[in-house]
C-alpha cells in the first residue's frame, strides 16, 4: 500500500504536489521502495513499465459501472457497483460478491438464507435492481440486458417483473440473448409495460425491476449470479454489448481521486472529542454579543424581564423595575390571545440570566413561552446561565421532580399534576419527552395505536424497535395495551394518556422523585416563536419541548450564542430546534449549541406554495455552531412550486452555506424516540427534492460520528449536479458499520436528468466509495478518517450518546 506521505515530500515542486498525491494514493506511483519519491531523479524504463502496469491494474479493478451522459447509448452497471452501491435489493435472499475465474470483475451472488426470510418488504425469492439509485430513464432506455448464471437451481431462466411501490405492474418481454464468455444473457423489453403505465416515468424513485431466480424446490445451495446489467435505448444496442465492450463505456469515468482515507489514532480521536466538548462549553458560557449600552448610546429604548427580580407592577425600563414575564411585553385579551407588542421596532428586550420562563401564551395548536416581534432585538443581561425558556411542566412547588404516585402496577408511577387544562388539553398537550438529571437519562415514549382511546382488550402499542434511555439498551416492541401495566415493561418507558391527563412512568428502584434530582417533562410547545423579519436573538436558551424551540420567521433574522435542546416525541413529527418556516432572504444562525432534537438541529422550510409564484430560500448562513445528537444537522426544504415548460420546479435554494460547524453523532440519543417508530436518520443536510440549488455550500465543518447516512441531499440539480457543494470538511467515522455510518445520500452522479428524476443513493463509509464520490466532485478536498467497526456492545453504547455526555467529553466507543 502506498505510504501516507513520501519522506522527501518537501522536495516536490509546489505545482506538482496535488498530482503526485493523486498518483500515490491511487497506487500508481509507489516511489523508491515505497519511501522516497526522488523528484530530482530520472525515470528508468523498468520504472515506467511498472507505472503503466499499475495504471492498467487500477483501471481494471475500478470498473464498477458507468455514469451516463446525454450522448451515451447505454448505462452499464457491473456487479460490484450493483451490490455495494446499494442498487441490489433482496427479498428472502442473501447476497454477496465472489470472484469469477477468468473475469477481472466479481459476480453478484444471490442465494437463499434462513436469516433473510423475515424480509417482507419485497416478495419472497426475489433479487433485483432498484431504479431509484441508478437514475434509469425509461423513455431513453426501455431495454435491459442481464448477464447471469445459475448454479444448482431448478429454473432455466429468471422470471422478470416490474414493480412499482412494491406492486407488480407487468412482466417484461424476455428475449434470450447470445452467451457472453460462457454466461447467459437475457434481454428485457420494458416498452410494453411503459405503454400500459404512462405515468411510471414520474415515479422512478419507487420503481424496481425484480428477478425471481428461484423456485420453491430449490435448496439453500442454489445460486444465482449476475455479472452485469445494461440499460439500452433498443434491442440492437443491447445485443451488441458484451463484457469485451467495457472500454467503450469508460469515457468520462474518473477512476482516480486524490482523497486520502486514513485510520485515526487514539490521540487524534481524543483531540476531536476534546474540541467538541470545549466548543460546547464555550457556547454555554458565551458572553452577550448584544448589550443594553449599544442601544442606549443611540437613544434606543431597552426593556428588562426577570423571573428572579421582576414584578408585574414594574415598568420594565430598568433591571431594578424589570417585568416578571414575557407576557408583560404585550397587550393581550382575557383568553391570552396576543393583541400587540408594547416593544417597538428598533428597541431591545433583555432577559436576566438565571431566569426561567414557562409557557403562558395560547396559540391554536400549542402554548408558547414568548412571542418575538419584527424589528426587535432580544438578548440577556446579568451574570450566570443563559435565560431559559422551557416547555417543561413547572415542578418548583414539589422540589423540582414532581409528585409521582405509586400505581397498582409494579414499578409504575403516575404524575398527578397534569390534569387537562380547560383551555389547553387533549392531543394538543402531547407530552413527548422526559429528561432526567438534565440529560443523564431520557424517557422512552410508548405510543398506543389508538391514541384517543388507548386502553382495552385487543389494544396494542407501536413497535418502537431498539431504544435507549441512556442507562441501558433494550427492545421496546409491540405490546398489549390493556392498561399501563401491560404497556410499560422497561425502565423509564412512559405513556401519556392525554385524554385523561395522566402520565405513567415505569421506574425501577423506587419513586422517580427519590431516584432523580431533576425531572423535566416536555409538552407540545413552540417555546420561542416570532415572525415578521428583522429579529435578532442572542444568548438565550430554549429547552424541553415536544415541538419547536426557537422558531423565528422572516427575512434578515439572526440567532447567535443560543442553546436549544431536548425536543422530541411529537406525534406530528414537528421536532425542530432553531430556524423557521416560510421563505427567507437573509438569516444567520451562528455560535449556537443545538442538541438532542428528534429532527433537524437547524432548519429553514417552506412547506407551502403560491400559485404561479417562485418562492425562494436564500442568503442563509449556519456558522460556528455545534449540532449534536440530532436527527439531522441541517434541514432545508422548499415546496415544489410552479413547474416550467421543461418540467423544472421553480422554487429553489440560493446561497445557503454551512461553515465551520461541528456536526456530532447525528441519529443518536432522543432521535430514536420520534413519532411512532424508531427513527434516527442522521444526515449532515437534508434538502428539498424539488427545484434548484444555487451556491449551496457545506465547507470547513467537522463531521464526528453518526448513525446511518451522514450526507443527505435528496436531490441534485442542473445548477449543482452533486447537490450541496462539499469542500474541506473533516470526517471522523466508523468504517463499514453495517447499517450505520453512511456518508452520502444524493444524486451525485446524475449529470443529466429531468427534475422528476432527481434521486438518491446511500453508500457505506469506506475508501472505495469515498474515492468514487470524490472523483465525481463530492468534497474532493475533504479529510477522511476512519476507526474500526464497532462490536455489538459498542454499538449499543452509541445509542446512549447525547449532549449531556458529549459536553463532558464522553464519546461512544
Amino acid at each position: 500500500k502506498a505510504p501516507s506521505i513520501f519522506t522527501d515530500e518537501e522536495k516536490i515542486a509546489e505545482w506538482a504536489e496535488e498530482y503526485v498525491k493523486a498518483l500515490r494514493i491511487s497506487g500508481i506511483v509507489a516511489g523508491d521502495d515505497g519511501v522516497n519519491y526522488n523528484p530530482e531523479n530520472g525515470i528508468t524504463r523498468a520504472e515506467t513499465a511498472k507505472i503503466l502496469c499499475n495504471l492498467l491494474s487500477a483501471e481494471d479493478k475500478a470498473w464498477q459501472g458507468y455514469v451516463p451522459s446525454a450522448e451515451d447509448d447505454a448505462i452499464i452497471l457491473g456487479a460490484k457497483y450493483l451490490y455495494e452501491g446499494g442498487t441490489v435489493v433482496a427479498g428472502s435472499l442473501d447476497t454477496n460478491l465472489r470472484e469469477d475465474e477468468g473475469f477481472p470483475y466479481p459476480a453478484l451472488e444471490a442465494f437463499y438464507s434462513d436469516a433473510a426470510k423475515d424480509r417482507t418488504y419485497l416478495p419472497a425469492g426475489t433479487v433485483g435492481i432498484s431504479f431509484n439509485v441508478i437514475g434509469h430513464d425509461f423513455d431513453s432506455y426501455p431495454v435491459a440486458k442481464i448477464c447471469y448464471k445459475y448454479e444448482k437451481s431448478s429454473l432455466d431462466k429468471p422470471v422478470t417483473k416490474l414493480y412499482n411501490q412494491g406492486k407488480p405492474i407487468g412482466e417484461a418481454t424476455a428475449i434470450e440473448g447470445a452467451e457472453d464468455e460462457g454466461w447467459k444473457t437475457l434481454i428485457l423489453d420494458l416498452s410494453g409495460i411503459l405503454a400500459d403505465n404512462p405515468n411510471i416515468d414520474d415515479q422512478t424513485s419507487f420503481t424496481q425491476l425484480l428477478l425471481e431466480p428461484f423456485s420453491a424446490n430449490d435448496g439453500d445451495d442454489a445460486r444465482f449470479l449476475i455479472r452485469y446489467i445494461g440499460l439500452f435505448p433498443g434491442k440492437d444496442a443491447a445485443e451488441k454489448f458484451s463484457s469485451a465492450s467495457k472500454d467503450d463505456y469508460l469515457k468520462n469515468y474518473y477512476v482516480y481521486s486524490a482523497m486520502d482515507f486514513s485510520e485515526i489514532t487514539t490521540a487524534q480521536r481524543k483531540t476531536y472529542g476534546d474540541q467538541l466538548s470545549t466548543r460546547i462549553k464555550e457556547i454555554l458560557n458565551s458572553e452577550s454579543a448584544i448589550t443594553p449600552e449599544q442601544f442606549t448610546a443611540k437613544g434606543k429604548k431597552c426593556w428588562y424581564v426577570s423571573s428572579i427580580n421582576g414584578s408585574s407592577e414594574g415598568d420594565g425600563k430598568s433591571p431594578e423595575t424589570a417585568w416578571a414575564s414575557p407576557k408583560d411585553l404585550v397587550s393581550y385579551k382575557a383568553n391570552n390571545t396576543v393583541i400587540t407588542s408594547k416593544v417597538r421596532p428598533g428597541e431591545a428586550v433583555f432577559f436576566e440570566r438565571g431566569s426561567v420562563f414557562y409557557p403562558e401564551f395560547y396559540n391554536e395548536n400549542s402554548k408558547t413561552c414568548a412571542s418575538f416581534y419584527s424589528g426587535v432585538t432580544y438578548g440577556a443581561y446579568g451574570k450566570g446561565d443563559k435565560p431559559l425558556f422551557t416547555g417543561a411542566i413547572d415542578f418548583t412547588k414539589s422540589g423540582g421532580v414532581g409528585n409521582w404516585l405509586k400505581t397498582e402496577w409494579e414499578n409504575i408511577y403516575v404524575l398527578d399534576e397534569i390534569d387537562p387544562d380547560p383551555e389547553f388539553c387533549g392531543e394538543t398537550a402531547d407530552i413527548g419527552i422526559i429528561v432526567f438529571n438534565e440529560g443523564e437519562a431520557t424517557g422512552v415514549r410508548v405510543i398506543p395505536k389508538d391514541e384517543a382511546n388507548p386502553f382495552g382488550e385487543g389494544k396494542l402499542t407501536y413497535d418502537r424497535g431498539y431504544s435507549s434511555n441512556g442507562l441501558e439498551y433494550y427492545y421496546s416492541g409491540e405490546k398489549p395495551c390493556e392498561n399501563p401495566g401491560t404497556a410499560l415493561t422497561n425502565d423509564l418507558e412512559f405513556f401519556h394518556d392525554f385524554k385523561n391527563g395522566k402520565l405513567y412512568l415505569y421506574c425501577e428502584g423506587g419513586n422517580p422523585s427519590d431516584r432523580f434530582d431533576d425531572i423535566k417533562v416536555g409538552c407540545k410547545n413552540y417555546v420561542i416563536s416570532g415572525g415578521g423579519g428583522n429579529i435578532t436573538v442572542d444568548n438565550l436558551a430554549a429547552k424541553y419541548s415536544t415541538w419547536g424551540l426557537i422558531d423565528i420567521n422572516g427575512d434578515n433574522c439572526s440567532v447567535t450564542n443560543c442553546e436549544a435542546g431536548y425536543s422530541s416525541g411529537s406525534l406530528s413529527s414537528v421536532d425542530g430546534s432553531i430556524g423557521g418556516f416560510g421563505t427567507f432572504d437573509g438569516y444567520v444562525i451562528s455560535g449556537c449549541y443545538s442538541h438532542d432534537i428528534g429532527d433537524g438541529g437547524v432548519t429553514h422550510q417552506n412547506t407551502s406554495s403560491t400559485e404561479g409564484k417562485s418562492e425562494v430560500i436564500r442568503n442563509v448562513l449556519y456558522e460556528n455552531n455545534v449540532i449534536a445528537a440530532c436527527g439531522a444537522s441541517i434541514e432545508t426544504w422548499n415546496h415544489m412550486g410552479p413547474i416550467d415548460e421543461n418540467g423544472v420546479a421553480q422554487n429553489y435554494l440560493e446561497n445557503v452555506v454551512a461553515r465551520g460547524n461541528i456536526f456530532a453523532f447525528m441519529g443518536y440519543g432522543v432521535t430514536q424516540k420520534q413519532s411512532t417508530e424508531q427513527y434516527g436518520h442522521g444526515g449532515i443536510a437534508s434538502s428539498s427534492i424539488y427545484g434548484q440549488y444555487y451556491d449551496c455550500i457545506i465547507e470547513d465543518n467537522l463531521i464526528l460520528g453518526g448513525y446511518t447516512y451522514i450526507f443527505e441531499a435528496y436531490a441534485s440539480s442542473d445548477a449543482q449536479p452533486n447537490g450541496w457543494e462539499m469542500r474541506n470538511n473533516t470526517y471522523v467515522m466508523n468504517v463499514d458499520a453495517a447499517k450505520h455510518s453512511y456518508i452520502y445520500e444524493t444524486g451525485a452522479f446524475l449529470l443529466n436528468h429531468k427534475m422528476t428524476k432527481q434521486l438518491r443513493i446511500s453508500t457505506p463509509y469506506n475508501e472505495r466509495y469515498l474515492k468514487f464520490y470524490t472523483s465525481r466532485g463530492v468534497d474532493p478536498s475533504g479529510k477522511y478518517y476512519y476507526y474500526e467497526g464497532l462490536t455489538p456492545e459498542q454499538e449499543k453504547k452509541c445509542f446512549y450518546t447525547n449532549g449531556y455526555y458529549l459536553e463532558r467529553g464522553i464519546m461512544p466507543n
